[in-house]
């Protein structure tokens, strides 16, 4: 039996009941590539997430190598990757499926994180960003919609389409990608920049709206909410976590020179109490490999200045 969907972008996409080792279960969400459903493994009945992406020679060669890059990244808050299907007219990725889906969601069902879970949330998608900076890569486009939650709370940081390797002879990059509200203004500006360092400035607006449920960036005009990007003019609430702010404003500073690094972000005494109990755990083994990617561009869209929702970005790859 045939299954039909259709993204965002209004292309539809077939896939068949059942494909190598799984069964479909029923639609997750779309983006404006590809459309997510739940499948299952017939023998073993472990559930997973399955993107699907129409099948595309361009798309096929960008989609191997962020799939090469996750095979390579074994970390237990980067989102696994399993399998690669070839259908007739899809590309079928299999990955871990995240039920609770990502903090945009999490965060309109919450308001805010209480003080504890922002913590947590925080040293483990540092911890992610840590071990990519640590191993030659940047992220770059780190947002609320980038960052998934498992079933037992865990963060699973996602779609590495922007991801960069730091050239170590020049590890400036000039690539413009991102997501507007969240991008340093070194990048906006297009000048050259520092991926690792245009990273930490993205953490710091996360961190923001984790603690608050809410950008940093007092609402207005495209023009007025940019002059306060590039001034680093963010919205002091009084019910934002002391210790979160201070990292916050570790994070989101004009001159990139003069913002922290992830490893001082990660060693901070906030996150003292949390480091010692995973010290106090197995370690789970992480591996990397070196690879070649290619780098992406996109368009800014100034409008969308809202923490909110405009469509479903589980699981997302990026490409264009």
């Amino acid at each position: 039996m045939q299954n039909s969907l259709t993204t965002d972008d209004g292309v539809t996409i077939t896939f068949p009941s059942e494909f190598g080792s799984y069964r479909y279960i029923s639609p997750i969400g779309e983006g404006s590539s590809a459309v997510v459903i739940l499948v299952e493994n017939k023998i073993t009945n472990n559930l997973f997430a399955a993107k699907l992406l129409k099948r595309d020679k361009s798309i096929d060669k960008n989609l191997e190598r962020e799939l090469r890059f996750l095979q390579s990244m074994r970390h237990p808050n980067i989102i696994s990757v399993y399998d690669i299907i070839y259908l007739p007219n899809a590309i079928c990725v299999i990955m871990e499926y995240c039920p609770r889906g990502d903090l945009i969601s999490e965060l309109s069902a919450v308001g805010h994180f209480e003080p504890n879970t922002l913590r947590s949330y925080s040293y483990q998608i540092i911890s992610a960003l840590q071990f990519l900076h640590s191993n030659g890569w940047t992220h770059r486009d780190l947002k609320p919609d980038n960052i998934l939650i498992d079933t037992k709370g865990k963060i699973k940081l996602t779609d590495f389409g922007h991801c960069g390797e730091v050239n170590k002879k020049d590890p400036m990059m000039c690539t413009l990608c991102g997501t507007y509200y969240y991008i340093p203004p070194e990048v906006m500006e297009e000048h050259p920049y520092d991926g690792k360092k245009a990273d930490i400035w993205a953490l710091g607006v996360v961190m923001y709206c984790m603690a608050t449920g809410q950008l940093p960036w007092e609402q207005g005009s495209a023009q007025e909410v940019r002059e306060r990007i590039m001034k680093g003019q963010i919205v002091n609430l009084p019910n934002i976590d002391k210790d979160c702010l201070r990292i916050v404003k570790m994070c989101i500073v004009v001159d990139p020179s003069k913002r922290a690094t992830i490893d001082e972000i990660f060693d901070d005494e906030w996150f003292t109490p949390i480091a010692l109990l995973e010290a106090s755990r197995p370690k789970i083994k992480t591996t990397s490999k070196i690879l070649t990617m290619s780098t992406t561009r996109f368009t800014i869209n100034p409008r969308r200045h809202e923490l909110k929702k405009h469509s479903t970005s589980l699981y997302n790859f990026t490409f264009s």
